[in-house]
């Protein structure tokens, strides 16, 4: 019977910042939610703190973003095509007769349509979100451990990267 160990990889840093920016970017290498465990140690390493590094959701985000370029992109564009700028030939046939109208119009479809296609793009590209003060990361240290073998040698590397302090493992 083997037993099948896990290599880890620990970065401590000092502040808040890089630790966000430690995770972003663990994230962005790939590296699963699962894998990744932030702690924070006080000054007299009795009492450590599992600290959640939480989800944003990234369809919603996407959504959020797509609705946004969509309402502007839209009003844009139709207010253009009602005022006659831009050609469009049989389209200003089927807008109605005042930009304001027009670019209502727009707004609507554009959000309509590249809202959901924005949150399909993002599906699954969610960030995380590390739930600590700027004041407790000053106070103390904070230790990001990713665990796993595949992708130990890719965490020393974004560990060092952003900034951590010390990297052991």
């Amino acid at each position: 019977m083997s037993t099948q160990t896990k290599r880890s990889v620990t970065g401590t840093f000092d502040g808040r910042d890089a630790v966000v920016d430690a995770i972003a970017s663990l994230t962005e290498h790939s590296v699963p939610a699962d894998a990744i465990e932030v702690m924070v140690i006080d000054s007299d390493g009795l009492h450590p703190r599992r600290v959640t590094a939480r989800p944003t959701i990234g369809w919603w985000e996407g959504m959020r973003v797509g609705l946004l370029l969509g309402a502007v992109g839209g009003a844009a564009c139709f207010a253009l095509l009602a005022s006659g700028t831009l050609p469009g030939p049989g389209i200003a046939q089927m807008l109605p007769d005042d930009i304001l109208s027009a670019t209502f119009v727009g707004a609507l479809a554009g959000a309509g349509f590249l809202g959901p296609a924005a949150a399909l793009l993002m599906l699954g590209r969610g960030r995380r979100r590390v739930q600590i003060s700027p004041e407790e990361a000053k106070r103390n240290v904070v230790a990001v451990t990713v665990r796993g073998d595949k992708i130990a040698d890719i965490a020393r590397e974004v560990l060092a990267d952003t900034g951590a302090d010390r990297v052991s493992g």
